[in-house]
């Protein structure tokens, strides 16, 4: 069983391989991608294109095989069944292995993989290129962002079908933007946002197109708060800049002013420095051999959007479907309602057990899912029947302890659905009990969603204190001026020049509030980028 490794960082996850131990393989693998460094230092990449290759794919295929061989020349036996788990950018690399080694791993579980990695990080820096200047009154600043969350909280909640503080269906929450939009009564504007702020806001939760509509990298969940993006205020944030010192533009020095937008996207695309980024969605091979692949992400996730596993999925559903038309029988996702990036949540349950996911015990952290130790709650077990039994999931029930600690007792437990299936609260039981659920059918995701659509923030530019509601133009007449692309490239993020006023006005605002309706040690170290 092997593991990977978070952002840019190198180093052997001993952490890992002790608790991998206790489900019982002989023998347990990790990598430090032949450097030892932070997740967010990029100083390994700078000058050094043989080590970005080991950190992207070459180091972890190289030691699973030299793990292999080792594994047999000590047991006298072949590897019977070989697994990895990890999340983030291990997701990636557990990606890339299935693309391009597919006899490495009878089967993989990436977590919240950034696999498009030269679109991704891009679009991160672009979110903090729109929310800057810190004086220009577009700007949202960090302490705005609770009343963010609260208010889509309030809006989102019940329409699901049940009023529990947990998002379940974020993609599907019709959002009024007017409902967070400050008016002229309003008195305490910590609480509200203004016309610009909104117009920003709108850039995050709508998928980041280029002129001609493609989408670039999908939009952030509902349920997951961009407010890391408040907090720049004089440049972005350095972890969004790192890919661009060390994959990009080979030096620290490079000025984030020259960012622009699609067009450096493009010469991204072009670099794929080190064959990072794990684009292939013909998965034949590891298919063939009858492996497979189940991944999962967070629905709150405020590092990697959830819709790039979902767009993920179904590049690969479109691209490999059976004649049964579907990719079920080698490949699942399962979104988790409330979860951050990888894991973590102060009430969804979340738990199931997956790489780096962690409860706290009297005795330290607890094995598998303490209590629920079945392929039913805990991923890996769940990989493990399907592998070696050939019996896939049906549903996973994820948990959630008080304060993450399981001395403090059970909150709750529901089912994590394989997408495009949803979980659907009974209307009768407790629902903090997972027998009060059940999986139904669902609805594929649209790339790129309309802005402004369901599941989205409406750009709504401006009702100012005179009454005057100014709005996107699209098609409103000969009185108004077609909203141009904006200065990242994102065509429909549009703003207006023209406005309507008095009722007219009123009755426009009207009709945007009604929107609201209801994953014996054996440590390799990988080639290249020695320290």
């Amino acid at each position: 069983m092997a593991t990977g490794n978070p952002g840019f960082g190198g180093g052997i996850r001993w952490d890992f391989q002790a608790d991998a131990l206790k489900y019982g393989p002989a023998v347990t693998l990790s990598t430090d991608t032949g450097h030892v460094g932070a997740p967010n230092n990029i100083s390994c990449a700078i000058n050094n294109p043989d080590g970005i290759v080991d950190w992207s794919y070459r180091s972890l295929h190289e030691s699973t095989v030299l793990g292999k061989q080792l594994t047999k020349a000590y047991y006298g036996n072949d590897v019977q069944h070989s697994y990895y788990t990890a999340c983030s950018n291990g997701g990636r690399q557990g990606l890339k292995e299935v693309q391009m080694f597919p006899d490495d791993y009878d089967g993989v579980l990436p977590g919240a993989p950034p696999w498009q990695t030269t679109h991704l990080h891009p679009w991160a820096l672009q979110l903090g290129v729109w929310n800057l200047p810190e004086n220009k009154s577009s700007h949202i600043p960090s302490w705005k962002f609770d009343a963010i969350a609260n208010n889509i909280m309030e809006q989102c909640d019940a329409q699901d079908g049940l009023a529990d503080q947990i998002i379940m269906e974020p993609y599907s929450c019709n959002f009024s933007s007017a409902m967070l939009m400050c008016n002229q009564t309003t008195t305490n504007t910590t609480a509200c946002l203004s016309a610009p702020e909104i117009d920003t806001l709108s850039l995050f939760y709508n998928d980041w197109q280029n002129t001609n509509g493609t989408m670039i990298n999908p939009h952030f969940p509902l349920s997951a708060s961009a407010s890391r993006y408040g907090e720049v205020t004089t440049a972005p944030n350095h972890f969004d800049l790192e890919y661009f010192y060390g994959f990009v533009y080979n030096t620290t020095d490079w000025d984030w002013t020259t960012f622009k937008g699609q067009e450096t996207v493009e010469y991204v695309d072009t670099l794929n420095t080190g064959d990072a980024a794990a684009l292939s969605m013909d998965l034949s091979g590891f298919r063939a051999n009858g492996d497979k692949l189940i991944m999962y992400h967070g629905l709150s996730d405020t590092t990697v959007p959830t819709g790039s596993s979902i767009q993920y999925y179904q590049g690969v559903n479109g691209t490999m479907q059976s004649a049964s038309g579907s990719i079920d029988d080698f490949f699942q996702l399962y979104l988790v309602p409330g979860m951050g990036h990888c894991g973590e949540s102060d009430v969804t349950p979340y738990y199931i057990a997956a790489a780096g996911q962690i409860v706290s015990t009297q005795d330290g952290n607890g094995f598998s899912v303490p209590g629920y130790v079945d392929p039913e709650h805990d991923i890996l077990l769940a990989m493990f029947q399907r592998v070696e039994n050939g019996t896939a999931p049906q549903q996973l029930i994820a948990s959630k302890w008080n304060n993450d600690t399981l001395e403090d007792g059970l909150l709750m437990q529901s089912p994590l659905c394989p997408y495009s299936q949803k979980a659907v609260y009974s209307g009768h039981g407790d629902w903090h009990d997972a027998s009060s659920w059940t999986c139904q059918a669902g609805e594929l995701l649209q790339f790129p969603a309309q802005n402004g659509s369901i599941g989205t923030v409406k750009a709504v530019d401006g009702l100012t204190a005179q009454g005057t509601f100014n709005f996107n133009c699209t098609g409103c007449g000969d009185n108004c001026t077609e909203p141009g692309p904006d200065n990242g490239g994102n065509s429909s993020s549009g703003s207006g020049s023209g406005s309507k006023s008095g009722a007219s006005a009123a009755a426009s605002l009207a009709t945007e509030a009604t929107r609201l309706a209801g994953w014996a040690f054996l440590g390799l170290l990988g080639i290249g980028c020695l320290m």
